[in-house]
């Protein structure tokens, strides 16, 4: 890279040092002043490195098309593989972004929509469970936390013995408060997973444990 600005010779030290504020100020100095059609295409797939690394998945998925672009019309120089990987990262951020908007707004809904509205649409004890559990899990989205414990202590009155699951996610939609008794609550939960033979379920206590710091018995699975 001799004969460039300093700047733009300093782009490829920030990313590997993975300065990613300075590697993307040293790459879009480097895009104003760079005409080499092979340098562009990696110049472009640098600042999509850059803004995703940032966080900024838009402007990212832009330059990395703009990299493919410019990487494809130069007859196989460059290699594409990268670009494709990093094209497949920035697409699946931006579609965990969506996912998580859409949850988001859906636990609003959820959480303003009356209560009792929602209970006299369920069918029996089982789905006025389930009705407490997705109410709960809502409230927890929303920062609606003091309201949790008693939607989950009227959804394990509600819940028959069968209703492994309910019985199992209502204590797991507790757990996310962090409460005193979180240990406690935790064993109970696997005690009921494991009694069922749920491997589904099993997973899903084994998972909150990891989320939460909390330490499963040994033996587990």
């Amino acid at each position: 890279m001799t004969g460039l600005p300093d700047e733009v010779q300093q782009a490829p030290h920030s990313l590997r040092a993975g300065e990613w504020t300075r590697a993307r100020e040293h790459v879009e100095l480097a895009l104003e002043r760079v005409t080499d059609p092979a340098l562009l295409a990696r110049l472009h797939g640098w600042h999509a490195q850059t803004l995703f690394e940032l966080g900024d998945l838009l402007p990212a998925r832009t330059a990395v098309q703009q990299a493919l672009l410019a990487a494809r019309q130069l007859d196989g120089e460059q290699p594409l593989g990268p670009l494709k990987t990093l094209h497949g990262r920035i697409t699946g951020g931006l579609a965990a972004e969506s996912a998580a908007r859409q949850h988001k707004a859906t636990a609003v809904a959820l959480a303003e929509r009356p209560l009792e509205d929602l209970l006299s649409q369920a069918g029996g004890p089982t789905a006025r469970a389930n009705v407490y559990l997705a109410r709960a899990d809502a409230l927890v989205d929303v920062g609606r936390l003091s309201e949790v414990p008693g939607l989950v202590a009227a959804g394990l009155q509600e819940a028959p013995s069968d209703a492994v699951r309910e019985r199992v996610l209502l204590r797991l939609a507790h757990l996310r408060l962090r409460p005193p008794e979180a240990n406690n609550i935790l064993l109970e939960a696997l005690q009921i997973a494991q009694d069922a033979d749920s491997h589904t379920l099993v997973g899903a206590v084994a998972k909150t444990a990891r989320d939460l710091g909390l330490a499963l018995p040994e033996h587990t699975f």
